[in-house]
């Protein structure tokens, strides 16, 4: 399963115990900032069971430590984890930009499931650029027809389409 909306100071062991309620968990696999090692707020979820993960998705509403959070049935794809068409290169992003700002942005044009902010690894400094990845082609769609968008209080430009090649 695909567990977003995390808060960034939960641990795996915390995902591992609440998911435990709804059948035996094998692993929880919390994604983390590589340079930081913070969360970034989503995790992946192996059942021992598969109808374990029904159980999940039949409860509407699940909170964990006061936050609300978005469990999905995780699909596996060919195309490399299937986010052709669905992640966007932003450039022109001024490092001092929060995650939480660039996703509230980048929001009204679709569900926003994860922003990545590259770290320069010479200075250990934000580099102008990052990646947004939506839950649906649509929402990239509709954004790559804008040639600017507001992000808090500054224009950023150059959206481009990421794909991986195969």
């Amino acid at each position: 399963m695909f567990i977003g909306g995390l808060d960034w100071s939960l641990t795996a062991d915390q995902i591992h115990e609440y998911f435990e309620n709804f059948g035996p968990v094998v692993e929880v696999k919390l994604k983390t900032d590589i340079y930081t090692g913070q969360s970034r707020g989503f995790a992946f979820l192996l059942f021992q069971n598969p109808e374990s993960v029904d159980k999940v998705l039949e409860q509407k509403v699940h909170v964990l430590y006061g936050k609300r959070i978005d469990p999905k049935r995780a699909v596996a794809t060919e195309t490399g984890g299937g986010i052709n068409g669905k992640k966007v290169f932003v450039g022109g992003l001024d490092p001092a930009m929060t995650e939480q700002e660039i996703m509230d942005a980048f929001n009204a044009y679709g569900k926003v499931l994860l922003v990545e902010l590259p770290v320069d690894r010479s200075n250990n400094q934000r580099r102008s650029f990052g990646f947004v990845l939506f839950d649906s082609e649509e929402s990239v769609n509709q954004l790559c027809q804008k040639s600017k968008i507001q992000v808090g209080t500054k224009l950023v430009g150059r959206i481009l389409l990421y794909h991986l090649s195969k």
